[in-house]
């Protein structure tokens, strides 16, 4: 009940309504399964004996009320009603099926899209830590083996398990001991199977999502590197990595639908040798009429319950496979559908505007430390520094020194593990980071473009209908990205392709500029921002920085001289320290 429970709290009460709908769908193709079973008793019963018309109440008055000229005309009317309750029964199950799976996808749909929200409000440092592929993999995969795997296959199992229950109460109302034989044959025999199988359908079940994860991380590396691939002309270490998982894969599946499908072969035998056995049982009976309809509504609702219970078995696997999809993403559902990763979300309108202008004064970082885990060395330690609001403030060092995270930490993409930072005073918190990382534009080492517009790059996150091209012409000016657009075949409207592969290095790196100056943010933070431009493009954006000097805050790291000189102050880092102890480097030391 554990499994049915953690389904349960996962799902929102709309979606919980439509579960619960969903069984009163199940109920009632199980009731139309039955009647079309049933129909077929006075069909065969006049049929093998016409004077059985006369023997049942309900026939005779039927009979009479329906003015029949005679009795082949009446049998010949209880054939097509016969005919009538089976499409009946098929099409209210045809349309009952179609509703089941379309709730079982939208709630898929709805808890893959809640899930990619979660990851995406996720803390930096928990991306840094989890691999792409491993996210990729949870978002795209799991949810839809949640729906179509364990919701949908739930579905089936309780429809087909409420039909075969109604088919043997049926029968027990004809003879008990046929009802018995019926389900301890085939019902206990699927159950024993399905015991017998439990444990391995698990273990197929987490090595399949395993290997998919891994999976997707070979693809995504792989083609990541083209370039590196292409020149080394060996592919050999690549192809042999996604060949072996994907085995594993295949491996899993093939195993999963044998189990799934092979009692359907047993238990065809069971059920002939239970109906020869049941035809000897029932001949002994005096009444042709009455033997011949008995034996083919056993005969018939053997029919329909053995596939009933073959895809209710096959079902059960298939749950029993999933369930180790589901149980890697269940507590990051539960997050996801409490909303608890999306703090961004809920921040108070007053801490968006506590920070609207902010530095008026100054960022200060106080005993600043901070580790990556609790295993690591630490990467900042012991950070006191002062950046006074409206500079250019520069930080230099060593690679490996701390500079990006140190970015990072005042960015509020990282929380301290020791210390504290002010911003104006005001303490940057748990409760205030996100509002406080609105405020900032970020020009990372290397620009990430997507493949769509240069205007949508630029304007990133914003939609193409809301993207205000007065402002995206100027950040573009500023960025030095005119003559690019111009050249482009449709201007703001080309395409830059997968990560902008038809860009050069440099205008990846402008757009990224562009990017944050559309944003218009009172902090300016440039991870290395000038280490894929030329020396023409270098001086146009130092010149396009001093223009905002006395309008923003602007922090940069840069080993350039040229760059470095520009800035107002200078701090250098030193194995995780400031040197100096937090005093800036005057300009003209830094020449």
């Amino acid at each position: 009940m554990s499994f049915v429970s953690d389904i349960w709290s996962v799902l929102k009460p709309a979606q919980r309504r439509h579960v619960i709908a969903a069984q009163f769908l199940s109920f009632a193709m199980a009731i139309s399964t039955v009647t079309g079973i049933a129909a077929i008793i006075p069909f065969f019963a006049v049929l093998g004996d016409p004077a059985e018309i006369d023997r049942h109440p309900l026939l005779r008055w039927l009979y009479a009320q329906g003015g029949f000229q005679g009795k082949y005309a009446f049998v010949a009317t209880l054939g097509i009603g016969f005919i009538g309750a089976v499409l009946l029964s098929n099409f209210i199950n045809a349309a009952g099926s179609k509703s089941m799976i379309r709730i079982a996808f939208e709630i898929g749909d709805q808890l893959q899209a809640a899930l990619f929200e979660e990851y995406l409000s996720r803390p930096y440092l928990f991306h840094a830590r989890t691999h792409s592929a491993t996210l990729f993999s949870n978002v795209m995969y799991e949810p839809r083996r949640l729906s179509s795997g364990i919701i949908q296959n739930g579905f089936v199992v309780v429809t087909h398990t409420a039909s075969a229950i109604l088919i043997i109460l049926s029968v027990l109302l004809l003879n008990p001991a046929i009802s018995v034989a019926m389900l301890l044959c085939l019902g206990g025999g699927y159950a024993l199977i399905y015991l017998r199988v439990r444990r391995r359908l698990r273990l197929l079940g987490r090595a399949r999502s395993g290997a998919w994860a891994a999976q997707t991380r070979t693809v995504s590396e792989s083609f990541g590197a083209i370039k590196e691939i292409l020149l080394l002309e060996d592919r050999q270490v690549f192809r042999e990595e996604f060949e072996r998982v994907s085995r594993i894969i295949s491996d899993a599946d093939s195993r999963i639908q044998f189990f799934g499908q092979t009692p359907r072969y047993i238990m065809e035998c069971l059920a002939v040798s239970a109906l020869v056995g049941i035809a000897l049982a029932l001949g002994g009976e005096a009444r042709a009429g009455e033997w011949l309809g008995k034996l083919t509504f056993v005969a018939f609702a053997a029919y329909r319950l053995l596939p009933i219970l073959q895809q209710a078995f096959v079902a059960v696997v298939k749950i029993g496979a999933d369930r180790a999809g589901f149980a890697l993403i269940v507590d990051d559902l539960r997050l996801a559908q409490a909303g608890a990763g999306r703090a961004a979300k809920a921040a108070p309108a007053a801490a968006q505007l506590q920070w609207q202008q902010c530095p008026r004064e100054e960022i200060v970082l106080e005993h600043l430390t901070f580790r990556y885990g609790a295993d690591r060395p630490p990467a900042l330690q012991d950070i006191d520094l002062r950046i006074p609001a409206r500079a250019i403030v520069g930080l230099i060092g060593a690679n490996g020194s701390g500079k990006t995270t140190l970015m990072d930490l005042i960015a509020g993409l990282l929380a301290p593990t020791a210390g504290e930072i002010r911003i104006d005073g005001a303490l940057l918190d748990d409760a205030s980071r996100p509002a406080w990382r609105s405020r900032i534009a970020y020009v990372p080492q290397s620009t990430f473009i997507l493949d769509a517009s240069i205007a949508e790059n630029i304007a990133f996150g914003v939609g193409r209908s809301a993207i205000d091209m007065r402002r995206l012409a100027e950040a573009a000016r500023l960025a030095q990205l005119r003559e690019l657009v111009e050249a482009l075949p449709g201007g703001y409207d080309h395409r830059a392709g997968e990560r902008g592969i038809v860009l050069s290095a440099g205008q990846r790196q402008r757009i990224g500029i562009a990017r944050a100056l559309y944003r218009d943010r009172p902090v300016l933070l440039l991870d290395e921002a000038t280490s894929a431009l030329d020396e023409a493009a270098e001086t146009e954006l130092i010149a396009t920085l001093a223009g905002l000097r006395g309008r923003c805050t602007v922090i940069l790291i840069a080993h350039g001289a040229r760059m470095v000189r520009s800035c107002d102050a200078v701090f250098e880092l030193d194995r995780g320290r400031i040197r100096g102890g937090g005093c800036s480097r005057p300009r003209a030391a830094a020449r």
